[in-house]
Formats: C-alpha cells, structure tokens, sequence
C-alpha cells in the first residue's frame, strides 16, 4: 500500500476516534441533564437522546435518537395514588365550587409534581358521582383540563358517598408502583348519620394512606368531621383560600406511611435542601478538510445528595423463627411456611440488615443473625437453605434469641412460628419470654391448630394468630405481621423543596427555617424539678442532665413555650421563663440550678406551676405539658397536690418522673396516670424514650376534660381522676366466631356494632383485650397489646369464623389473663349456642372470673330454650343481654355494656390525713315522700369488712309475691351466716327495707350495732296481704338518703306483674348510678329477661330449696359490694 495513502487513513481515523470521544461527552452531558432536569410540561419519564455518527467521503454527519422513556423521577409528593374528591351538590355556593374546580385544585398540584399517572379526581354528591378523571393519565395538564370540566349537580350532600365511591373507583385501581392511596375530600356535609355511614371507608382510606378531609362553609362540624380523621380543615372561600392551599400541599408532601399522620395548622414546614448544581460548555471540535459544523452545546447537570431509604416495615429490630420441626408438619407445610414469607411477608421490605432469620426443632440455627441479610433475594436463599428435622424445643429457641446482638437500641419485633408444645418446655420458656418482653414485642404464629392458644398465654405475648395453611389466612397473616411490630418513634418528616432552579457554577447554600410543625405539638411545656435539700449531689447533677440532655432533645423546636423551675416546699425556686429563643440558653440556665434549702414537696411544685407559669403562658398557646422530677411520694403530700394534679392534667397533660429507689410508683399514680420510674443513675435507661413518646405523642383532642383559663377559678373539684371511659375496669371482650349458628353476615354485624357503637368513645384501650372463639381461642390480644381504637379496629379484622364451640376454652383462655393495675375486670363473651358438656366444663372458669370482676354474657339469638338459658345461668353471670342482631336494640346494647362494667371506685373520694366516718341518726317514716335526717360526725379506726359502703336489703313481704315458704326461707338465710358473716361489722351502714304496696324501713341505718341485733329485727318482720309494688319500692330507694357511698342495693324479688316490671325499671339507673344494683330472683319467679331494660350490676337466681344456691348467694353478694 502507498505509504501516503497509509499516511491519510491514520489521520483519518485518529480524527474518526477524536470524534467519537467528542460525542460520547455529549451523550454523557444528555444523561445527566434528562436525569437532572424536569421536563417543562409535568411529564413524570425523562427521554435520553443518543448522537451517532458517520463518515462518507471526508464527510461527517450527525443524526439524533430517542430511547424509550426511563421512570427515575423522584415523586413529589411522596409515592402515593391522590385523589381529589369534589362535592359537586347545591349544598356548595355555586361560585365556592367554580374556585374549587377550576383554580383550587390547580393551585394544589403545583408545578413540582411528578408522576401525574398517580392522580385521579371524582366530584359526587348524595346521588352518586358524575364526573371522574381516572389513574393513568401522562398529563397533569389533561388532569386539571378534566377537573376543570366537572359539573356543578343539585342535590344533597353525602361524604360518605363520596369516600364510597372513592374506595370502589381509586382504592383498587392504584398504579402498580403506589402502594398508598392519599385522599382530599371536599365536602359541605358533617350530618352525624352521614359521618357514621362514613366510618367504614373512612377507616380504611386512613389504613391504607391518608385522609384530608377539606370542610366548606362555616356550617361544617370540625368536632364531627374528626371522627374520621384528624387531618380536617375549614374552608370558606374568599377568606383563607391561599392557607387551605399550603396546608394540604403540606399534607401531602408530609406523608409517610411508616409514621403517624400529621395535623397541619396555620404554620409552614422546614425544609433542608442542597444540591450541586454547575454549567459546562462542550467545545466545539475541529475535524480537518471537512465542512460539518459541530454547535456548542450548554448542559446542566444537577447532583443531588440520595435520600435515605425509608424503613419498610418501621424502625426495629426483627426476628423471624421458621418452625423446622417435623413432628407435626408435612413438607408441604414446612414449604408453604417459607413460601408466606418470600412472596407475601417479606416482599416490600427493606434494611435487611436489621433482620435475623432462626430456625429449630430440636436445635436453634441463629447463623443468620443481624447484618447478615443483605436484601430480600439474599433473603430468599438463606431461607431455602433452611431445612426439616425432628423435635422441637421452645426453651432453646427463647434463649438462643436473647444471645442476638443489634448494632442499634432500637427495639425487637420477634415472630415465632409454632407447630408443637409441651408443657415441661412451656414451664422453662417462661423465664426467657419474659426477658425478651423486655426487649419489645414476642408474637406467636399458630401453625394448623397444634397449639392452644390460651397455653401461650402464660408467656404473656404481645400477640397470637392461627394459621392454617389456607388461602383465607394469608391476608390476616399479613396484617397480623404489620399490626404486630415494636416500632420506635421516628419525628415527622421535613417539607420537601417547592422549587429547583439550577445556579450555575455555585452549589445552593442551605437554609435552615424554623418549622412550623411544632416538636413536640404545640403546647407550652414546663419542667420541674426536684431541688430539695436531701438530694445527693450526684443525684441532682444527673437530673438536671437528664433534664437538658435526654428530655430536652436536639428535634425540640420553638423554645419560647419552654420554661423550667427548681422546687422545695416553699416559694423560694429557681425559674427559667418563657419567651427564650434558643434551647442552648435554657439548657445553661438549667445547669446552673442549686439546691434549696427545704425538703421535697410535690404539692408546692405543682402550686408553683399555677402561679409561676399558667398566667404567663404565651397568647399563641392553648395546651400546657407539665414534667415534674421528683424524688418524694409521701401520701400527705400526694393528698394535698390531688387538686392541683387535676388542674395541670385538665390543662393538657401532666407526667411525672420519680427518681431514685425511694419513690413508691402507685401513690404517684393517684396524681397521673402518665408516671415513669427512673432509677437516677442510668442515662441511657429506655425510660427516657418513653418519657419522649408520651410528649410527643400529646393529643388534646384525646383529652376528655378541658378547662379555660377564664373557669378555672371558679371550677369546684368533684372527682379529682384521670378520666377513664368507661370507667376504671380492665374490659374482654370475647366475639362468637363459630359458623354453627350465625351466620356471616351476623357475625360480621358483631364486629361492626361493637366497633361503630360500643367502643368508640372509650379510652385507654392498654386494658382492653380482645378474643374471638369457636371450638378453640383465635387470634387474643391480651392486655397491652392494644394501643388505641384504630389498632383495636385493625386487630378485630383479623377475626375469621370456623367451625366447632367451645364456651369452656375461651373462658379458660381468659381466666388466667394477667393485668399490670389493680381495676376490676368486667367480661364479656358473645354466645350463640348452649351445650351441657361445655357448660360443665366452663363452671370452673366462670367462678374464677366472677372473682375478679363481672362476667356477662351477650345472647346472640333467641333460639336458646329456657332450658337453656336455666343451664348458662347456672354460671351465675353478672348480666346477660339477648340481642337479634336488630339495630334497634344497638343503643340499649351499648347502655348494657355501660351498665355491666364492674369498675375500681377507689379513687372517688379524696382522702383526708385523718380519716373520718360519717354516721347518719335517721328517723325513717313509712312512705317515699317524707324522710329526715341529722348528721353528725365520729371518728372510727375499725378497718370495714366487707369494705366501707352502705348495704341495703329489699324483701318483698306481699303474699302475692311469696307464699309462707318462700318468705319463710328469706327470713332464714338472711338470719344466716351464710349472708352476713361472722366477720362482718360497722353494722351502722346496714339497713333493711321491706316492701309491698308501700316500703318500710325495717332496719333503719345506725340503729344496729352487731348480727345478733341484726337478727333479732328480722324476725319480727311477717308478711302482709297488701299486693305487691316493686315500683313503689324503687321510688322510695331512688331517693332514701343512705350511710355512706357507694350504696349497694340487694333486692328480692318474687313474683311481680308484668305492669309493675315495666313502670318500675324508670327509677333503676338513678339508683345503680349511686353504688351497686342488685336483684335476687326467688325460685323464677319471674323470667330474668324481663329486668334487661333496667340499669342493674348483677343478677343471681336464688333456688331457696338448696343450701348450695345458698353458699352461692353469699359469695355473690360479697363480690357484688362494690367499695
């Protein structure tokens, strides 16, 4: 070849390579643009442009290629389906709803936003919807064209249609990324029927995301409107328009399924932003004796630093334990085990490195412990190497899982697949179960009904599940993982940015903004602390760090609402007052506290509190969080701050933290039922991070008393209690889940009227625990293990129906269930069928939770014979209740469940440093009207047995309602000792009415003084041939002034007209809200059924031919006294 020619085509082809390399900068400058940049038009996919080139004869040419779009933009706001739900009904202004239509909704979907393929809109009214843009549209400029084009329909206002058809259209339809649906319902309408048709889909849209639910008008209830979220804000048109659009943009950018959600006011959110954004320029490039002209190019590349990765399931620790054992499980089962867990469980999760995977039978395989899991296909294999083996040993597993060792605090998730149990094995777990309860939550998942239930339940899990193996499992399966975590508290998120506009050459300088979600929620906060002169110095230096450097945290923001105080029994403290801007000089002014020089008084901090700090309370600031440290518990002084602890709780929240060994926890409880324990020295105890979650988890919208400033001098103390509603009882509830008698949708009936209209307004849902049972337990959630009503919601879903009935095994399962307080328990079990073997079997069980509270029992169809009901009352419930799932009868089923509960009164009555006992000299005359009496006062140190409270006897005297031998065997019994024992005294507080047409005071208050003076008065007593008037009888008790309280009322009843039944019941709730009120049915005399529309605590059938129904008396009615 001419070496000239060679010559040419090395220079050609040097020139070729110089291209080549020209160009690959501009593609790498295109990639970096298109994953920088956003399109213009909202588009949510970026389109790469690949620049190839040739060359012919000398020439080079360039063309330009389009790949497939790419789906890496970011979401804002976050990965979710929204929804916008538009009332479209005259109940809206007609220009109210062209703003919201056409501009409103705009304004929202601002120009930020990605992914438009997520967002859809409907506008409905109580007719249905009539217009409707779906999911899957590219365009967010189509989306609002759409919006824009929605129709203003007359008719009435429904959100509960709304949120309906919502569910239907959007909840199911979710683009195959978004795993969250967010909601923004605009609606006019808060009637209470409509929010209570809405509760269902309400409930559901919150599960499953967020619900914001937008009120228009001033005729909107915000109160009512609550009821189905706390996200609800006011909109009137032309007033806060701008404010409505920031605060639900907020919403929506805050949302983070793994956290609580957020209430948005009036403020705005910080955020952090900093990105590296820089300009370059592509040189152009020469290539010789050609005539291509090659433009320059400007690219802008935009580096961002990554966001974290969100914890999926939430921050903590998990444990998984396959059940390996081959004893009982076929390999089939063995399969499906690990099968759940791959492709249903574990499938979204991440952070696998905070994830164990254990397996045993005989042995424990902990070889896949923390920080070994990589991802979830890593999971995948670990888990196939997993294989069967014989035997099985809970004990190893339980202490094998304690040698596991996390690289963070964060507590543990424990779920443990179990197939077989023994009870040697079940003994010996106990010590290491309750070890890991310390460490946070241990589950148990039941694998094809080889284990009991209740047997675990000495082990005192968090939660309990069966599964089966069947497809109906899974999805309860499912939620029972998401419902069953320990998770820790993670603070609201930030704001993403509104805007990125690229600066060229400079990196954006971050900016830090004071957020306008408050952390903790708005409130002012005051802190005491114990300063008194006996504290040890150590002891003292480490409260006040604890103060400053464990309570006082860095997310803490705001910090004029922040005042804190050193305390003594006297006004001589030491103050920081609001208004400070930094927590930095709250800190150093804390650290500089001294001790004072008296000794410690609870009751004097708290006073100090009033004066001090509530007159100062910023303007801006409603609710007030009180923390007072302290090192004392001496009753008297516990006594003297009972009125000032109501206030400061009435005022938003009171916690108090005893220090040191010396306090004694229950007498703080008096004051607060928010009291921590801290041993003074430990500064890295978990009592700190419960102390952070209870203030930062302050809802005043949870808070049943609330107080103005301008009423709290003239508010009269009565009942200085932490309100519990219904009151202080620990509550079971038991659900019928057998198919044998009900049917689906009645069982499902249960279930919602018990959620939608008995539970709903109660609080502290911690001493509520719930079963359901067929011919064995299901699912139990013990106490503790229920947090509040939504998570009772969810755990309620978990109940499925089967087969089979077993009264004795679900009150076996109850009758061991371990409470951490000292309040009765009230039980209550839904029955739908009656077998003597199973009562028999069930007598045992029923006594023993008759001893520790109330048992009822809720009849579930009127099939049950009276034979029948003979036999489930030879359980002697407290009450019983018949219910034909009709729901006329909800309301009265609601009031039997109030009317049931055996509750703790003992707290109502403030106690005084020196006791006293009230002693009442009555003069009694015979008829309901006139009545006196005098008081006067005596001091008694006798202790009270039974304990102190009015006792009062009815016995029906009419010949008409017993014959001779009936009346005969009363007057006997009650002459027993099988009634008033032996060791019965202070017989001034007893008293006896006999009654017929008219009552007579047989045995007036304080006229006995022993059983023998007792008796010697009942026997004077005969019968009379007056009819019998049990309305007279309860007229005459709803006002006859008694001893001391509470009262408690023990009537007999014979046989009694149907007329009087119906005429007297008017006068029971008057007389049950005094104390205790109880009937005694003689020989079934009447049919027990007639009394259920009365308020009554008890009922018993008295045989009074046998001396055991005898026996049963008396202990019923010295379980019944209520004190």
């Amino acid at each position: 070849m001419n070496k000239q020619y060679c010559k040419v085509l090395i220079i050609s082809l040097i020139s070729i390579v110089a291209l080549a390399v020209g160009i690959a900068l501009i593609i790498v400058a295109s990639i970096s643009l298109s994953n920088g940049v956003q399109n213009n038009n909202g588009n949510s996919k970026t389109t790469i442009s690949i620049i190839t080139s040739s060359t012919t004869q000398n020439f080079v040419s360039t063309t330009q290629q389009s790949l497939p779009t790419i789906p890496n933009v970011p979401y804002i706001p976050p990965a979710s389906g929204i929804v916008f739900g538009i009332d479209s009904s005259d109940a809206v202004d007609p220009s109210t709803y062209n703003y919201l239509h056409n501009t409103l909704i705009e304004s929202i979907i601002s120009g930020n936003w990605t992914h438009p393929e997520r967002v859809g809109a409907l506008c409905y009214s109580k007719l249905g919807y009539h217009d409707n843009s779906s999911f899957g549209i590219n365009s967010f400029d189509t989306i609002i064209k759409n919006i824009k084009q929605f129709s203003y329909f007359p008719g009435s206002s429904s959100l509960s249609v709304g949120l309906k058809l919502i569910r239907e259209q959007f909840w199911h339809t979710l683009p195959q990324n978004d795993k969250y649906l967010q909601t923004i319902l605009f609606t006019a309408s808060s009637n209470s029927d409509d929010i209570s048709d809405a509760m269902t889909d309400g409930m559901m849209l919150n599960q499953d995301g967020q619900l914001i639910i937008v009120g228009i008008g001033n005729n909107v209830d915000e109160k009512l409107l609550q009821k189905l979220t706390k996200n609800v804000l006011i909109w009137n048109y032309g007033v806060n328009d701008l404010r409505i659009i920031d605060n639900i943009r907020k919403l929506l950018y805050n949302f983070n399924p793994n956290i609580a959600s957020t209430t948005v006011g009036t403020q705005t959110t910080t955020t952090k932003s900093q990105s590296n954004i820089s300009i370059s320029t592509i040189p152009t490039t020469q290539v010789q004796s050609t005539t291509t002209k090659i433009t320059t190019t400007q690219v802008i590349t935009t580096t961002q630093s990554p966001s974290p990765i969100p914890y999926v399931p939430c921050l903590t620790n998990i444990i998984i334990t396959v059940d390996s054992s081959s004893d009982t499980l076929t390999n089939d089962q063995f399969k499906n085990q690990k099968l759940i867990l791959k492709n249903n469980i574990t499938t979204s999760w991440t952070h696998y490195e905070r994830l164990s995977l254990v397996s045993y039978d005989t042995n424990v395989n902990t070889l896949f412990t923390f920080n070994t899991i990589k991802d979830h296909n890593d999971f995948d294999n670990k888990l196939d190497t997993i294989k069967q083996s014989s035997g099985s040993s809970l004990t190893r597993l339980l202490s094998g899982l304690l040698t596991l060792q996390t690289t963070n605090n964060q507590p543990l998730s424990i779920f443990v697949f179990i197939s077989e149990l023994n009870y040697a094995d079940l003994q010996l777990s106990k010590a290491y179960a309750t070890q890991l309860l310390e460490k946070g939550k241990l589950n148990f998942i039941i694998l094809n009904n080889n284990v009991s239930p209740y047997d675990l339940n000495i082990l005192n899990p968090s939660k309990i599940i069966l599964y089966n193996f069947t497809d109906e499992g899974v999805n309860s399966l499912i939620t029972f993982f998401n419902q069953s975590l320990s998770c820790n508290f993670i603070p609201s998120p930030s704001l993403p940015p509104t805007t990125m506009l690229p600066h060229t050459t400079t990196t954006i300088p971050s900016t830090t903004t004071q957020s306008s979600i408050y952390y903790p929620p708005k409130s002012s906060i005051i802190i005491g602390i114990d300063s008194s002169k006996n504290i040890d110095n150590d002891l003292y230096q480490n409260m006040l760090n604890a103060v400053t450097d464990k309570i006082i945290t860095e997310q803490w923001n705001y910090p004029y609402r922040t005042g804190a105080f050193g305390y003594d029994n006297a006004l001589n403290t030491e103050t920081v007052q609001f208004g400070l801007s930094k927590y930095s000089d709250i800190r150093k002014l804390i650290k500089k506290f001294v001790k004072l020089d008296k000794s410690c008084s609870i009751a004097t901090g708290m006073n100090d509190i009033g004066e001090q700090f509530y007159f100062l309370t910023p303007p801006d600031i409603v609710y007030m969080q009180t923390i007072i440290l302290t090192t004392c518990s001496d009753m008297n002084d516990i006594n003297d701050a009972i009125e000032e602890a109501f206030f400061l709780s009435s005022m938003g929240q009171l916690i108090i933290v005893g220090v040191g060994d010396k306090v004694n926890e229950s007498n703080l409880r008096v004051l607060t039922d928010n009291v921590f324990i801290w041993d003074g020295v430990n500064m890295n105890s978990d009592v700190f991070h419960n102390i952070e979650k209870a203030i930062v988890n302050f809802n005043p919208n949870e808070t049943t008393i609330t107080t103005l400033k301008s009423e709290v001098k003239s508010t009269t103390i009565e009942n200085p209690i932490t309100s519990y509603y219904p009151c202080k009882s620990n509550i079971i509830l038991a659900l019928d889940a057998s198919s044998d008698v009900i049917s689906k949708d009645q069982f499902e009936k249960q279930i919602s009227v018990l959620t939608e209209s008995i539970i709903k307004d109660w609080n502290h849902y911690e001493r509520v625990a719930l079963s359901w049972y067929n011919s064995v337990p299901s699912t139990f959630f013990s106490f503790n293990s229920i947090n509040s009503y939504e998570e009772f919601v969810s755990d309620i879903q978990l109940a499925h129906q089967s087969k089979g009935y077993s009264l004795a095994g679900v009150l076996a399962s109850l009758a061991d269930l371990e409470t951490n307080n000292t309040f009765p328990m009230s039980t209550f079990v839904y029955i739908s069928q009656v077998i003597d073997e199973d009562i028999e079997a069930s007598r045992e069980f029923a006594k023993k939770l008759l001893q520790k509270g109330s048992l009822n029992f809720i009849i579930l169809t009127y099939n049950v014979t009276e034979v029948q009901l003979s036999k489930l009352l030879s359980l002697y419930p407290s009450r019983f209740w018949y219910w034909a799932f009709e729901n006329s009868e909800v309301e009265e089923l609601g009031q039997f469940f109030i009317g049931a509960m055996r509750c703790d009164n003992s707290r109502t009555t403030i106690q005084t440093r020196t006791p006293t006992t009230t002693v009442q000299q009555m003069t009694s005359t015979t008829t309901a009207q006139q009545r006196t009496s005098t008081t006067t006062q005596v001091t008694s140190t006798l202790p009270y047995y039974p304990c102190n409270s009015s006792i009062i006897f009815s016995i029906p005297n009419s010949n008409e309602s017993l014959s001779t031998t009936q009346y005969n065997s009363l007057i006997k019994l009650l002459s027993s000792n099988r009634i008033i024992e032996s060791y019965w005294n202070h017989f001034e507080r007893l008293s006896t009415i006999s009654f017929n047409t008219i009552p007579s005071v047989s045995v007036p208050f304080n006229t006995i003084t022993n059983k023998d003076s007792f008796n010697i008065m009942i026997s004077q007593l005969t019968q009379s041939a007056n009819p019998n008037s049990l309305t007279s009888l309860l007229q005459f008790l709803s006002t006859y002034p008694t001893f001391s309280q509470p009262s408690n009322y023990f009537i007999f009843i014979g046989k009694t007209s149907l007329n009087d039944l119906e005429e007297s019941k008017k006068y029971s709730k008057n007389i049950s809200m005094q104390g205790s009120l109880n009937f005694i049915i003689i020989d079934n005399d009447i049919d027990p059924s007639s009394l259920n529309p009365y308020f009554y605590n008890n009922l018993f059938l008295w045989n009074s031919t046998s001396s055991n129904y005898s026996n049963d008396l008396g202990n019923f009615i010295l379980n019944s006294i209520l004190c």
